[in-house]
């Protein structure tokens, strides 16, 4: 399966967000696909196996092993 989050810690602080992380990583294990779209550079980077950036002036960049 995917999993496809919007902005999941928006309303987080950060223990809800570090359990969120510890969350989606078991969610990973079993085999599914998480992506999130987020501004939490924090949380991407905790969490990714891979990272896509976006901007507004530049195409996107792939991050492999983020």
């Amino acid at each position: 399966g995917v999993l496809l989050l919007d902005e999941p810690t928006r309303a987080l602080d950060r223990r809800r967000s570090d359990r969120l992380a510890r969350v989606l990583r078991r969610i990973t294990e079993t085999g599914s696909a998480v992506i999130v779209a987020s501004h939490d550079e924090r949380f991407a980077g905790a969490l990714a196996d891979q990272r896509v950036t976006l901007s507004a002036l530049t195409q996107a960049t792939e991050v492999i092993g983020a």
